[in-house]
């Protein structure tokens, strides 16, 4: 409790409402990009796509913590998806898939990846 003339200089922050998305993809690969975007089109999905991980981090006050992730293993420059997963899984995503051609048996036990899947647009069948 405050004081009534103490109200005016209490700062109030309204808080933006997440925006709940059916995928967010963060790939470097502009033919993934593409394809996924296409598809969600035509099936009139919501997503949202970053090509590097530092756009997503700056976003990701904005995005519902349920939007399901799905990271590239490989983002360029020497930057690894498991490791950005892990962060996202750390602030609070907990629907993160690791998107690669690689074989799953390929990569050690990840408790913050769901599964590990291929490149095309898994979210997308009803």
């Amino acid at each position: 409790l405050i004081p009534k003339g103490m109200a005016g200089f209490v700062p109030l922050e309204k808080k933006k409402k997440k925006m709940k998305f059916d995928a967010v993809l963060l790939d470097d690969d502009s033919l993934i990009e593409m394809t996924w975007k296409m598809s969600a089109k035509e099936q009139n999905k919501k997503m949202l796509y970053f090509s590097n991980p530092n756009d997503f981090f700056t976003r990701t006050g904005e995005i519902s913590f349920s939007s399901p992730l799905f990271i590239d293993s490989n983002l360029g420059g020497g930057v690894k998806g498991e490791d950005i997963a892990k962060q996202a899984y750390d602030i609070g995503f907990k629907t993160i898939y690791l998107c690669t051609g690689y074989d799953p048996s390929d990569f050690p036990p990840m408790p913050w990846i769901i599964k590990v899947i291929g490149k095309e647009p898994y979210f997308l069948p009803s």
